[in-house]
């Protein structure tokens, strides 16, 4: 079984290489070297036991395009997604690690997390600053569910009936 993997969409109004860079300071993680043709331009993981893999898409636009269609997502979140380009993907087996990075990109992206999308893996998309203000004020919460009555506007996941 794959580890989980959690998405944030980024508003295209950022220095991503100073994002990255924060990232890795943050959480120590290694810099992988990318061979050529290589389908993300930035990968960085752990090197202990707890798999963590962060990795950076300059252009998520054919994702997020698939994701459009989605039926469930208002409206204001659809064109708050259709407004970003790049991506972050955070390969987890350890919540608790992918929960501290999730606060990293919103503390480092300040103001801009009001504007981010995070898919939460099981076909949810919420704003990451509702995001980091759940995990700030309840290290329980968590998003790996398919339902968020705790958060006003977002809606059940695309895959639930």
């Amino acid at each position: 079984m794959g580890a989980p993997i959690v998405t944030v969409f980024l508003p295209d109004k950022c220095e991503y290489n100073s994002l990255l860079d924060y990232i890795v300071h943050q959480l120590s993680l290694h810099v992988d070297e990318l061979p050529p043709g290589f389908p993300f331009s930035f990968c960085a993981q752990t090197l202990g036991r707890d798999y963590f893999l962060v990795q950076f898409d300059n252009d998520s636009l054919e994702i997020i395009e698939e994701m459009l269609l989605w039926d469930k997502p208002t409206d204001s979140y659809k064109k708050l997604l259709a407004d970003c380009k790049p991506s972050i993907n955070i390969h987890y087996r350890n919540i608790d690690f992918a929960k501290q990075c999730l606060l990293v990109v919103a503390k480092f992206l300040d103001k801009l997390s009001c504007i981010s999308i995070f898919e939460n893996g099981l076909g949810c998309l919420l704003l990451l600053s509702d995001v980091s203000e759940s995990l700030a004020s309840d290290s329980t919460w968590t998003w790996e569910r398919q339902t968020f009555s705790d958060i006003p506007g977002v809606a059940d996941s695309e895959w639930l009936e």
